[in-house]
């Protein structure tokens, strides 16, 4: 009779040493218990379909592969981060480590059989099956010519530079662009980009070593991701340009705002002189002229802030209509953390003024008892500026997630 807990330990350590069991295993097995092969495999056939336990093993074959499943595994990882890395780096790799478990070497043809194996079944398996599986509406009209064309015309970083740096106007216009090519898949290129992310710079120098009229289906699915990899990035591009540019406006207040505060307190001291020479000149103290000058309202500090703000203020609001472009005002990828973002954001945009705030509200947003108190002398103007600025803080910060 043929023990049912005797196969299941036989099978069990096979399963963990080996990654599963062979058709010469089953005989040394049958030999061991003193039973027929043939009646061995009879009963553990039906074991398998009647009983859970040896439904999880693996069977091999009738002689163990001469890569083991966990080498397999090896360089089915290896490959999927890096699939155009040197092999013979691997094969060194895993030969290091037979080497050491007193395993036979691994012949290099068995290796690169293995390997070229992985690449066909990443890269060049049936093209329409693999976007199915992905939930990709394949495109019914879809050029292989004009979309490996495209990766040289519009998913490319090149021509976005001028002789200042990026050009955040070009850059827009690309996505744009991008984005229009890419729609004609019906999704969203972010829901891919995890799964994309470790090899995407490995992608295009792997499609240019397949030849255009050969591999069509390995093709496809490089220029799908190709593409889906690029709108990512350069959304990515885009928001860190606006953040940088937002950062050179920063710095150059820097540099001028002492500058200025003492243009600022030149003003204000060439005013109190004057006022002084008119009244020594007509005999006459007028007390409102030295109330006006012995009680400022805004001191150089803040004025110095305000001029500084209207000076950058055709920048802040190019910054503003990008990220509006991109977000849909807001409406698309994007989600706002606090209440205070979307606040911020309504006063940048003019949907909510600065009037419309309570005594609370304008506090968070000034910060500044003076600039608060400036602000509410005819200096509302500046609100949606600092807004904007506060916008990218969140943007930097995670406040406001997902926009690009």
């Amino acid at each position: 009779m043929i023990s049912r807990e005797q196969v299941l330990i036989f099978l069990r350590e096979k399963q963990e040493s080996e990654g599963g069991y062979t058709g010469n295993d089953l005989t040394e097995l049958a030999k061991l218990i003193i039973v027929t092969p043939f009646g061995l495999r009879r009963r553990l056939a039906n074991w398998i379909k009647t009983d859970k336990e040896f439904s999880q093993f693996t069977y091999l074959g009738k002689e163990k592969p001469s890569v083991t499943l966990s080498e397999f595994f090896k360089i089915e990882q290896e490959f999927a981060s890096n699939p155009i890395q040197v092999r013979k780096g691997i094969h060194e790799n895993l030969q290091e480590q037979r080497k050491e478990q007193n395993q036979k070497p691994l012949s290099k043809p068995t290796f690169y059989r293995a390997a070229k194996q992985k690449i066909l079944s990443m890269y060049c398996s049936e093209t329409y099956n693999w976007f199915k599986a992905k939930n990709i509406p394949f495109p019914e009209n879809y050029s292989l010519e004009k979309n490996r064309e495209s990766l040289q015309t519009i998913f490319t970083f090149s021509d976005l530079k001028t002789y200042g740096g990026a050009n955040i106007d070009a850059i827009y216009q690309r996505l744009i662009k991008a984005k229009e090519a890419f729609s004609i898949y019906n999704v969203e290129a972010n829901r891919y980009y995890p799964e994309i992310l470790s090899r995407s710079k490995f992608l295009p120098k792997l499609l240019s070593s397949i030849p255009p009229n050969q591999q069509l289906e390995a093709q496809a699915k490089l220029i799908f991701e190709i593409q889906a990899a690029y709108i990512i990035e350069c959304k990515d591009l885009l928001i860190g340009e606006l953040i940088h540019k937002l950062g050179r406006s920063k710095q150059s207040d820097n540099a001028s705002r002492q500058k200025v505060e003492n243009q600022v307190r030149k003003t204000a001291l060439e005013s109190i002189r004057k006022d002084l020479k008119e009244m020594d000149e007509s005999g006459n103290i007028d007390p409102h002229i030295i109330k006006k000058h012995a009680n400022v309202l805004i001191d150089e500090e803040i004025l110095a802030r305000i001029k500084l703000l209207r000076k950058h203020s055709d920048a802040y609001r190019s910054i503003l209509k990008h990220l509006n472009d991109l977000t849909d005002n807001m409406t698309s990828g994007v989600k706002f953390q606090r209440k205070e973002t979307r606040t911020i954001y309504q006063l940048a945009t003019g949907e909510i003024t600065w009037d419309k705030l309570n005594e609370q509200g304008k506090r968070s947003i000034a910060r500044k008892p003076d600039l608060m108190k400036a602000i509410d002398l005819e200096n509302t103007d500046i609100v949606p500026l600092i807004a904007i600025n506060r916008l990218i803080d969140y943007i930097i910060h995670d406040d406001l997630s997902n926009c690009a």
